[in-house]
């Protein structure tokens, strides 16, 4: 390797590398066109190698490439082959995030019964274009909403209701909480200024059985002729309990 990466580079961003064809005492063997292979050696974060050409033909002996790698990780390293010539590996380099460019829930969905108190907690991830988690020097409005009528959000767990909560500056996420009174399978999604929108589909039970509803009345008819009346066993807020087998 006659030129190791850079110690340092950003996610997506190309760093050079240079690997000489030489001969068993050092020497450049400049009449060499040889095919040279770069890969991943040491993976820390699950990063895919991308580079202009790869294999790439030496020139005059050395191939140098132009590559990126997408994952930010701590200790990179590269091994460059060619045919039955002895093997090198790169010294260690570092991938770091990019600039932020969207928001993404980032924890796992919201599973909990149709309530008022928002205690269901969701993280959101400010992410550069790869989904590296990154930071931003001033803060971020993330805004909230839903696609169901019946939602709630909080800033701390069983908090007041909010529309946004704030990303504080250099940090990489935020959580917040959401509940709602509303059965389903409602999609929040979170919002910023510039950045692309992240979403989540969550899931709302009904709570357990607090009432007996009619939701077919029955209707005129004559004496003695079948009518049929539909009652619905329901939650306190109005959410059938749909798991119930309750005797009626």
């Amino acid at each position: 390797v006659t030129t190791q990466p850079a110690a340092t580079s950003t996610a997506g961003t190309n760093f050079t590398t240079a690997v000489s064809v030489e001969d068993a005492l050092g020497n450049v063997v400049t009449s060499s066109s040889a095919s040279v292979a770069l890969a991943i050696a040491n993976n820390p974060n699950g990063g895919t190698l991308s580079c202009t050409n790869n294999p790439l033909n030496a020139t005059s002996g050395v191939a140098t490439f132009s590559c990126s790698i997408d994952m930010a990780g701590t200790g990179y390293t590269l091994t460059a082959t060619s045919g039955s010539l002895t093997s090198v590996t790169t010294n260690a380099f570092n991938i770091t995030a990019g600039a932020g460019t969207q928001l993404q829930i980032t924890s796992n969905p919201v599973n909990t019964t149709a309530s008022s108190s928002a205690t269901g907690a969701f993280t959101v991830t400010l992410q550069d274009t790869f989904g590296n988690p990154t930071t931003k020097s001033s803060a971020i409005t993330v805004n909230l909403s839903s696609t169901s009528s019946g939602k709630k959000f909080a800033a701390t767990s069983g908090g007041t209701s909010v529309t946004s909560v704030t990303l504080p500056a250099n940090t990489q996420s935020v959580t917040a909480y959401y509940a709602d009174t509303v059965a389903g399978s409602p999609t929040i999604t979170a919002a910023a200024t510039g950045l692309t929108s992240g979403s989540q589909t969550e899931t709302i039970t009904a709570g357990t059985g607090a009432k007996l509803v009619v939701t077919t009345q029955p209707t005129n008819t004559a004496a003695g002729t079948s009518f049929t009346t539909g009652v619905s066993v329901e939650d306190a807020l109005g959410n059938v309990v749909t798991s119930s087998s309750a005797s009626v």
